[in-house]
């Protein structure tokens, strides 16, 4: 079965005794013992057979055979495949039935000294003995010339059996893994049982895989008689007996439950639940002892490699098939998108889907003679929309995301990847106040350094990760000024264009909503981190989403509170109003507040010459136009929010106090400077005033 010794080092060593035995077979190697202690002393030769699998525990039921037997039977070993040549095989024979002789007793003693002599006679002859399909050595005559000058076969084999019958103690030879012979060893060693050992008292236990066995036999020459001519050497063939489900599932079973405490892994219930999959999964092709034993040892041996940076239960349904179906593992990436498709069923898929039966042939065909046992469950476990009446939810790190595949085949993280242990000690760092650390130095880094894929992927874990861990106590200041510093001016030309500033953003809309809305960081104190103008781009941004159906929630109450703000600053004609672009933007916000309409928040503007001017000002806007090669700007009026502002009509004597302007039609609309956009205002406010002339578009 297997051995583990002290300090849990696996050997594939069998197991010595029956008192080891995990795998419930005890029993059948008790029932193999009796058959063979019912030889009576003196009884012809017999050869049993244990027959199963590579690595299904043959040498170790052979052990426990040996164990079961009466107390007067001598077990030896006899390991043939040590040997390097035909004429050693035969001398590591002797040697192994010379130490089964080797006791005190005058019989014992005797039947050595026979041995010897036997030896000496026949392995010289034996060497000349042809095998299936071969003539006479070219030695033959030499050796047969000697045959005259000793006593026939008859005589030494008859003398060497009456020594071994006066022992009184019948001798058990057990022969292992005869399957790692070569073809022609494989002969030679038959043709020690068949011819120098078939000593009456002396037994045989041969353990052999049988398919190899044939296979070997085969290639030498035994075509279509292979069975048959085993079944002449060996009388009693005993097939060792599957483990059942339930035995491989208790092993499988205390395998991964090992490894999940050794790695101190916390599952929760979603993850319980598909242990108890897996296992299931696992059970279906981990057939062996040596299986599972390489499985676990394997499993053990590099998963620290990623350590948290994948699925712990997907990393050993992958490491399974790596170990058991190396051709089927090395086209799951390529097989993915199919995979992740599942089976045909009703709903419309953009990915073409393969039926069951096809993917049973194509890993078929991919395995070649292999068996696929238990292949297509791992890889369902994997794919779990493989199963058509699963509800499938997906997992972080799962081995089916196309962002985490990758490394479960590189067995650590590609450089085109973003370590998740990095990510989510970055953010803890934040959150508990210690910013600085090297782990957020190496985020800032990968996100400063505006790789895109990189980066998005990075800022992407980032709110995973802080979705997934958000306390009440965590230090709101730094993670915001973390992502702050991350990011160009708001009016930066860049931030219009790359995809990981927008992702930025929503990931500093996320955290500033968080804070606001139960109050851990105030207006104020946003202002300070982000500066009014990123504050009021962000406000914007968040303001897109709101909806009537909801007026009360944090997005609408920092709008609503900036917009105050705002209004008490541009009815006091403040400083902070900053240029024509802010406040625009103030107004923007102001109108997207809960507060009533605007034309009511700034009073009469006709007894505000000064603030009209500068609010038709901000209605100004740079509008781009492309004509297939190049790109103009042109100016135009927002008139629609300029209704919501403005009291109509204006008086002559209020647009008298203005400076004249030519007619809006003969202004030149692309001259985008700062007084040509005043000179605009004034013509658009003249054009619009019923007093001077009919409306006109004027976007």
């Amino acid at each position: 079965m297997e051995r583990t010794d002290e300090i849990g080092h696996w050997a594939d060593e069998p197991i010595g005794s029956v008192a080891e035995d995990t795998y419930g077979r005890a029993a059948f190697a008790a029932a193999v013992g009796r058959k063979i202690g019912e030889l009576e002393v003196g009884a012809a030769s017999t050869v049993f057979g244990l027959l199963g699998a590579w690595g299904s525990g043959k040498s170790s039921v052979a052990a426990m055979v040996a164990e079961s037997l009466p107390p007067d039977w001598i077990v030896q070993a006899f390991t043939p495949w040590v040997a390097s040549d035909p004429v050693a095989l035969q001398l590591e024979f002797v040697a192994a039935l010379d130490k089964a002789l080797g006791g005190e007793r005058a019989e014992e003693q005797a039947a050595r000294s026979r041995l010897q002599q036997f030896a000496a006679w026949a392995v010289p002859m034996l060497g000349v003995v042809p095998t299936v399909g071969s003539a006479l050595g070219q030695t033959a005559d030499r050796v047969i010339g000697k045959l005259t000058e000793r006593a026939p076969w008859s005589a030494e084999f008859e003398a060497m059996s009456a020594s071994l019958i006066k022992l009184r103690r019948p001798l058990l030879i057990v022969c292992d893994d005869i399957d790692r012979l070569d073809a022609h060893e494989l002969l030679e060693f038959l043709k020690v049982v068949r011819l120098l050992g078939r000593f009456p008292n002396v037994h045989y236990l041969v353990a052999y895989d049988a398919e190899t066995v044939e296979d070997l036999l085969e290639s030498q020459g035994v075509r279509g008689r292979s069975a048959s001519f085993m079944e002449k050497i060996v009388q009693h063939p005993f097939e060792l007996p599957e483990l059942d489900y339930a035995t491989r599932f208790d092993h499988v079973s205390r395998v991964l439950n090992q490894q999940i405490a050794r790695d101190a892994l916390q599952l929760n219930e979603q993850q319980v639940e598909r242990l108890g999959k897996l296992v299931d999964a696992l059970s279906q092709g981990l057939t062996t002892p040596r299986q599972i034993a390489r499985f676990r040892e394997h499993l053990a041996a590099i998963t620290g490699l990623l350590s948290r940076e994948a699925d712990f239960l997907d990393f050993a349904a992958v490491t399974y098939l790596r170990l058991n179906h190396r051709e089927i593992y090395a086209c799951l990436p390529n097989w993915a998108e199919r995979l992740r498709a599942g089976l045909p069923n009703e709903e419309p898929r953009k990915v073409e889907q393969r039926t069951f039966e096809e993917w049973q042939a194509l890993l078929a065909q991919q395995s070649g003679p292999r068996s696929t046992r238990g292949a297509w469950e791992a890889v369902v476990f994997l794919f779990p929309h493989l199963r058509v009446w699963y509800q499938h939810t997906d997992h972080p790190q799962a081995y089916s995301d196309p962002h985490y595949t990758e490394r479960y085949h590189s067995l650590g993280v590609p450089t085109n990847d973003v370590s998740d242990q990095l990510v989510e000690s970055a953010v803890f760092a934040l959150a508990l106040s210690e910013p600085g650390t090297k782990a957020e130095s190496e985020l800032a880094e990968i996100i400063d350094e505006r790789h895109e894929s990189i980066a998005r992927l990075a800022i992407a874990k980032a709110r995973q990760t802080r979705e997934r861990v958000e306390r009440a106590g965590d230090d709101m200041r730094s993670i915001v000024a973390f992502i702050a510093e991350r990011m160009p001016s708001a009016r930066s030309e860049d931030s219009n264009y790359l995809p990981s500033l927008s992702a930025l953003y929503e990931w500093l809309g996320e955290e500033v909503v968080r804070a606001y809305g139960d109050g851990r960081l105030s207006i104020g104190q946003l202002t300070v981190l982000l500066g009014d103008e990123r504050l009021r781009g962000l406000t914007l941004r968040l303001s897109n989403s709101l909806s009537a159906e909801r007026p009360e929630n944090p997005i609408q109450s920092l709008v609503d509170e900036l917009a105050r703000t705002y209004v008490a600053e541009i009815v006091a004609q403040d400083d902070k109003v900053g240029t024509i672009a802010d406040l625009r933007d103030k107004l923007t916000v102001v109108e997207r507040s809960s507060r009533p309409g605007l034309g009511a928040v700034f009073g009469d503007l006709t007894q505000k010459p000064d603030l009209l001017l500068q609010l038709a000002t901000a209605m100004v806007l740079r509008g781009r136009w492309y004509n297939g090669s190049s790109t103009r700007e042109e100016l135009r009026f927002d008139g629609e929010l300029w209704a919501k502002i403005s009291v109509l009509p204006l008086s002559e004597e209020l647009l008298a106090d203005f400076p004249s302007t030519p007619r809006l039609d003969d202004l030149d609309r692309a001259d985008t400077s700062d007084e040509n956009i005043r000179t605009f205002a004034i013509a658009v406010l003249r054009h619009l005033n019923p007093v001077h002339g009919e409306h006109a578009t004027t976007s």
